[in-house]
């Protein structure tokens, strides 16, 4: 096979013969099972329990989803001043770029965040007592009702939101007072207390008070829940997080 991808690309002639068996031998069709040379050059496949390396080496038939990925991934923990956050590397194909008839792989390379799970956690926490009393956090809260009626965004919890900060005091401010930025009113669906530092959620509610269902940062001012919010930072939870 290297001999024959050697040949091609010295200008010795093309074997469309062998160019041709790359996926499917002979050109064949049909099926999830790719049966060309292509397999001789992955030495293990996939499966439900983690890679395993193959039997033998050279050409032979495979699962389409049995080939591994081709984007590796290192897992690290960034330790900074406002809390541990989970990171991983990456490295690989990350796409592929088109000119003319050709295909070629584009390889790259990225530090991103692994954020938590999307799928939504069921609250294992019984919303009444077993006198029909609401049920309460040690905080006071409701368990059925954090605040104002509104659960934080799916996935987040106030665990993910202390972690991500480095603030084990975070907790979800009741009551929310009056909420301002440069001056102007803002209406708050919810807002979470960080030791004297809310973060705020605004509706998308068109009234007089502004309102787009953005994240805004700002101090709270009173025991009333006065906030004085001083930027807004769009309606990613984790992106006005990581700007404190």
């Amino acid at each position: 096979m290297l001999d024959a991808i050697w040949a091609t690309a010295s200008g010795w002639g093309v074997d469309q013969d062998f160019w041709r068996s790359l996926y499917k031998w002979e050109s064949a069709s049909g099926g999830d099972r790719v049966t060309g040379w292509i397999t001789a050059f992955f030495a293990h496949r996939y499966t439900d329990d983690g890679p395993r390396p193959k039997p033998s080496f050279g050409p032979g038939t495979t699962a389409e989803d049995d080939f591994p990925s081709h984007v590796s991934q290192v897992p690290f923990r960034w330790e900074t001043l406002t809390g541990t956050l989970d990171m991983a590397f990456l490295g690989g194909v990350l796409g592929i770029e088109r000119e003319g008839e050709w295909i070629r792989p584009q390889l790259g390379h990225a530090v991103v965040e692994l954020v938590p799970a999307t799928n939504p956690k069921p609250n294992p926490k019984p919303a009444t007592e077993s006198d029909g009393a609401p049920h309460t956090e040690p905080d006071g809260e409701r368990a059925d009702r954090p605040c104002g009626g509104v659960r934080l965004p799916e996935p987040w919890t106030l665990a993910d939101v202390q972690r991500l900060t480095g603030c084990p005091q975070a907790h979800l401010l009741t009551p929310v007072g009056t909420v301002t930025h440069n001056g102007s009113p803002l209406q708050a669906d919810y807002a979470i207390n960080l030791d004297g530092i809310c973060a705020v959620r605004t509706s998308d509610r068109n009234d007089d008070s502004e309102g787009d269902g953005n994240w805004y940062l700002g101090d709270l001012v009173s025991d009333a829940g006065d906030i004085q919010c001083w930027a807004s930072y769009g309606p990613d939870l984790g992106d006005a997080l990581r700007a404190l």
